[in-house]
């Protein structure tokens, strides 16, 4: 009588280990650090990112710092942040006060102290 509750405990206890497994191994796809299991994403043939959308906007220069490399700008009564770390454009001629207008990625954030947004070109308005 001890042996079919014994045969059955075990096959109970071995079918809990399967699931507990299988539950683990479809979660492990999902947590950071497994990159081998992360789904793939399909990409252009030439492997690189789609370029980020470029937005423009005309405003008065208010700050530049060239050591933390942001600037403010005044648009709309509202200041702006951009980051110029990654821009080619020559800001020596600007000063504070000058007329500009922006081409820019990302968002900037209105009233922040967050730079949001990433400063593509630069031009002193005439």
């Amino acid at each position: 009588m001890n042996r079919p509750f014994k045969s059955g405990l075990l096959i109970a206890v071995g079918l809990t280990a399967v699931l507990a497994l299988s539950s683990c191994s479809m979660l492990s796809k999902y947590l950071p650090g497994k990159d081998a299991q992360a789904p793939q994403t399909s990409q252009s043939d030439s492997g690189s990112q789609p370029a980020a959308e470029e937005h423009t906007i005309q405003g008065t220069l208010n700050q530049i710092d060239s050591d933390q490399k942001y600037l403010i700008l005044i648009a709309d009564d509202a200041y702006y942040r951009f980051d110029f770390s990654e821009c080619d454009s020559d800001l020596s001629g600007l000063e504070p006060g000058d007329s500009v207008t922006l081409t820019y990625t990302g968002t900037p954030d209105q009233d922040s102290e967050d730079v949001t947004a990433q400063l593509v070109s630069i031009t002193k308005d005439t």
